[in-house]
């Protein structure tokens, strides 16, 4: 179970810096948007895919973000996140290709971001685990801020198209 014990708003910020309710997915697929957690305590902490175009078929193993610091406060993030897809239903995590898969585990590991500064953040895509289409999907990152016993995610977008 997971407690979410304080976000006070979440934001969506295009490269344009056009700010939307992070619930709004009607902004162009051509738009770079990020989702930054404001908290008084906590200042603005963002997650931003450097490249959140991708073409079909996937090539790439991963996807590198940059997650930034600008708070006085540690902050810390572990290595799992959960890959979700946009759809009329809303955001929705990803079902794997083969039920047997859903058994797999992968090692979490938690590592730190220190006061004003940023780090690179490696996500697998998990192309042999899931079926990706053409659509919007988003990257989502539990983060902790321990001195203040926060936790919140954080979102990046990234959009699937064809290749044609």
């Amino acid at each position: 179970m997971i407690f979410l014990l304080s976000i006070l708003f979440f934001y969506v910020t295009t490269n344009y810096k056009v700010n939307t309710q992070s619930k709004d997915i009607g902004v162009s697929f051509i738009e770079q948007r990020n989702t930054t957690i404001e908290d008084s305590d906590i200042c603005r902490i963002t997650l931003t895919i450097d490249s959140p175009l991708i073409k079909l078929p996937i090539e790439q193993e991963s996807i590198l973000m940059t997650l930034s610091n600008p708070s006085d406060n540690w902050i810390s993030y572990s290595t799992s996140f959960t890959i979700e897809n946009a759809s009329e239903a809303g955001w929705m995590p990803l079902t794997k290709k083969n039920a047997k898969d859903r058994d797999i585990v992968f090692p979490n590991v938690l590592l730190y971001v220190r006061p004003h500064s940023s780090t690179k953040v490696h996500s697998n895509l998990l192309t042999e685990l899931y079926d990706y289409q053409p659509g919007k999907y988003r990257i989502k990152k539990k983060i902790w801020n321990k001195e203040k016993k926060t936790e919140s995610y954080l979102y990046a977008e990234f959009i699937i198209i064809n290749s044609q």
